[in-house]
């Protein structure tokens, strides 16, 4: 394992350039660089801060993240290799089968929030049954974000209630 501060997880593409490629640069600081994939006398490496990923624009168009940058640095042949590479060199954690065939067959989680919006905008739309009622939802719902209030004094005007606690 090695002994970098990045332990458990895998480092961000400045981490892993001033570890293994260009020690002590940083390429937060200077994000265009030569590239360490082909020789060159004229940086054309950049690295995107807000993406968080890499590209060569020289001679050889490499260009990704991480683990794209390490299958290349170490010639490893699949990413898959790469990154079970870097797992080991870092102590991340494997995650199980049997948790992933959880995490991925789990549906998203929704907020009781959205079911309750959702359940007051089917009820409006259930309720606008004349071109009058249909042009009021549509200014409520033309708003962005939606105000689930006024919606839901729209549904009680329709059902003839006078207040939200009806």
């Amino acid at each position: 394992m090695i002994q970098t501060g990045v332990e458990g997880r895998l480092p961000t593409v400045p981490e892993y350039y001033e570890e293994h490629i260009n020690k002590g640069v940083d390429l937060l600081m200077y994000p265009k660089q030569c590239c360490p994939f082909h020789k060159e006398s004229s940086p054309s490496f950049s690295y995107n801060i807000e993406t968080g990923r890499w590209s060569c624009f020289g001679q050889c168009h490499a260009h990704g993240d991480v683990i794209e940058m390490h299958r290349r640095w170490f010639h490893f042949n699949t990413r898959e290799d790469a990154l079970a590479d870097l797992e080991i060199k870092y102590d991340v954690p494997k995650e199980g089968k049997l948790e992933k065939a959880i995490r991925e067959s789990r549906p998203p989680q929704v907020s009781e929030q959205a079911v309750e919006e959702q359940a007051i905008y089917a009820t409006a739309c259930s309720l606008a049954n004349c071109s009058e009622r249909w042009l009021e939802l549509d200014l409520v719902m033309s708003k962005y974000p939606v105000e689930t209030d006024e919606l839901q004094m729209l549904v009680n005007k329709w059902m003839g209630k006078k207040s939200l606690l009806e």
